[in-house]
């Protein structure tokens, strides 16, 4: 399977688990930064090619993108989720495995009343966590799946966004991959 397939709606790409534990190194042969870039905060989402083909295994699993909106996230002001990185641990150091906490994920138009001002770009969500736990420094660019199972009990996980900033003590604006879709699905 490749990094990313543009086929079809809902189609699983690939999340690295852990790549430093990975015996196999990969080059990354291309580096597509989306062309509405603004030093860090807008348009802040870039594709990697990579010389070789990543095998779904226990470091490498699949995720979906839900094109589609199937879970109506968009519409809900609230919804639980997950982010994910190799940040800073709470002794300093950088985490040699991917380490979770559970956040709140908010929609953009919740996130401005909640600041108090209506400065959200269009492509952000927000996050603030629900156990206490929060980023550390090197977490930016890890990924946010909300918690979803299927009616049968089975998990599938749908990447929604990638970490971008902090705005806030408390609040983390995320790049919502859904804005992306056109871009994503036909870069390479």
């Amino acid at each position: 399977m490749d990094v990313l397939s543009n086929s079809s709606k809902d189609q699983p790409i690939l999340i690295l688990n852990a790549l430093v534990k990975l015996s196999t190194h990969f080059q990354v042969i291309r580096i597509k930064v989306h062309n509405t870039y603004e030093n860090g905060y807008g348009g802040d989402i870039a594709m990697l090619e990579l010389n070789d083909t990543l095998k779904i295994s226990s470091q490498v699993m699949p995720a979906c993108i839900d094109w589609s909106n199937k879970l109506k996230l968009l519409d809900k002001p609230y919804v639980s989720g997950l982010i994910a990185g190799w940040g800073r641990t709470e002794l300093g150091d950088y985490s040699d495995e991917l380490r979770s906490t559970e956040v709140l994920m908010i929609n953009r138009t919740t996130c401005n009343k909640r600041l108090k001002f209506p400065n959200i770009p269009a492509d952000k969500w927000c996050i603030i966590s629900e156990d206490g736990s929060w980023l550390s420094y090197g977490d930016v660019g890890g990924i946010l799946f909300p918690k979803y199972e299927e009616g049968t009990g089975e998990k599938t996980y749908y990447l929604y966004g990638l970490i971008s900033v902090s705005i806030g003590n408390d609040t983390v604006a995320v790049t919502n991959v859904l804005s992306y879709e056109y871009w994503i699905q036909h870069i390479f």
